[in-house]
């Protein structure tokens, strides 16, 4: 078992399990425990019961549905003649525990790019004009995934470049300051 609680990070596409924190609301008594999971996507698991209470198993198939992103969780304690989960017409729904997790990408399943940020797939597509310029190549625009860099000024290339690479570092490196960053020449 992980912990009495869902793990942060919860990486989508991989099994998880964990036991139910609370004692309360025993299976003994009726009750039944269910975990809702609210972000970009949705998630309702319905928890099982042993001797020792109330655990969860998020499967492969389950978590491979969660976009990456922030969530929020809420676990509650269940008692009625409704199925469960979606639970809309129960006669009892207690909270247990609630909280936020962070859904990461499953970097084995990822494609090329899709571990890439924003910012670096435009620094791509810049460095490549960049490139393009120095080597005399006649393109009037380029194009990678869905960005695109057309003819501007070398000067604003640069100081697009520049700023992209600090914000990749930012983001690779949180809580450190950007360092050196090196900027090209452009000409006059």
């Amino acid at each position: 078992m992980h912990t009495t609680s869902p793990p942060n990070p919860l990486t989508a596409g991989t099994t998880s399990v964990f036991r139910s924190p609370s004692e309360e609301y025993p299976a003994s008594d009726g009750f039944t425990r269910a975990i809702y999971f609210r972000g970009k996507s949705v998630l309702s698991v319905t928890a099982s019961s042993d001797a020792d209470g109330f655990f969860y198993t998020l499967t492969m198939a389950a978590t491979a549905a969660l976009l990456p992103g922030d969530y929020r969780w809420a676990e509650l304690a269940l008692r009625g003649d409704a199925p469960v989960p979606p639970a809309p017409d129960l006669r009892e729904a207690y909270p247990i525990a609630s909280g936020s997790l962070v859904v990461a990408r499953n970097l084995v399943t990822a494609v090329a790019g899709d571990a890439q940020s924003t910012d670096e797939k435009e620094l791509a597509a810049i460095d490549a004009e960049i490139l393009r310029r120095a080597t005399g190549g006649m393109l009037a625009a380029y194009q990678q995934d869905q960005f695109g860099v057309t003819l501007a000024a070398d000067d604003v290339l640069y100081k697009r470049q520049a700023t992209l690479r600090r914000r990749a570092y930012r983001k690779r490196h949180p809580g450190m300051f950007a360092g050196k960053v090196l900027m090209g020449v452009g000409r006059s």
